[in-house]
């Protein structure tokens, strides 16, 4: 073997020699090194996940969230898979619409969350349009029909969907559009009347009902609500019922 070939695989041997001692350094960084550190109790340089920070839950319960974080304390920071996790808590908490983990070096992650905006609560019962019973279970969903978890007090109140069965959708998309007019905050409760539900009787916060075709137009029925109240107001007028169902609306004043 010639001087030159024996320098080359010299150079192959050395340059091999490094890769290997360099993987091994890493990997010792890695793993062995913050162990190390913990034993003698040094935390500047310890990587072990010590604190998760939730953002933007205010109003939800943190519980499940907190219960599948939990195990991740103390592993390792640069062995928590950020992406998996994200995906792992979308899957399993309802009320998750988007979420963001961020490593915090050396032992700290933060938790961004952006959760759906509720649209309705599902109530099973005509009595909770008086009080609505923390204590019992409701179901809020959003205006996509999606059940994004229970109703607390905290979460604020929104419009009572009583003894809805079918034709949700419908009512949801009504919803939209009373979002869009400006009188989604009026609405206190909506059920259906009829046996196919066809009739929808809505009530408004002060006790005003509109009656209305499940069939009608959301964007027309919440633009002649918009409009009767309006002009009720100008008037100085109480308005105790009115009727949607035909061409022109019929308006029952209080006594």
């Amino acid at each position: 073997m010639g001087e030159s070939a024996k320098g080359a695989l010299l150079r192959r041997l050395a340059i091999l020699l490094a890769i290997y001692f360099g993987v091994i350094s890493l990997l010792f960084f890695l793993f062995i090194f913050p162990d190390l550190l913990s034993k003698e109790k040094t935390s500047r340089f310890d990587f072990h996940l010590k604190k998760i920070t939730i953002l933007g839950a205010q109003g939800w319960d943190e519980k499940p969230l907190e219960e599948l974080l939990k195990p991740y304390l103390g592993r390792n920071i640069f062995l928590v898979n950020t992406y998996y996790l994200e995906d792992f808590i979308k899957r399993k908490v309802p009320w998750v619409k988007r979420i963001s983990l961020e490593k915090d070096y050396p032992d700290h992650i933060l938790v961004r969350i952006v959760p759906y905006k509720p649209c309705a609560i599902l109530a099973n019962s005509g009595d909770f349009r008086k009080k609505l019973n923390p204590e019992k279970t409701f179901l809020l969903v959003n205006c996509e029909g999606k059940v994004i978890g229970r109703w607390k007090e905290s979460l604020g109140i929104f419009p009572i969907l009583i003894n809805i069965d079918k034709n949700l959708s419908d009512l949801l998309l009504f919803l939209k559009e009373a979002r869009e007019e400006g009188i989604y905050d009026l609405i206190s409760d909506i059920e259906l009347e009829g046996e196919e539900g066809d009739t929808v009787l809505l009530t408004i916060k002060g006790g005003v009902k509109f009656k209305f075709s499940r069939y009608d137009s959301p964007r027309l029925v919440a633009k002649k609500i918009k409009s009767v109240l309006y002009v009720a107001s100008k008037k100085g007028e109480k308005i105790s019922f009115v009727d949607l169902t035909g061409e022109n609306a019929r308006v029952r004043l209080k006594e």
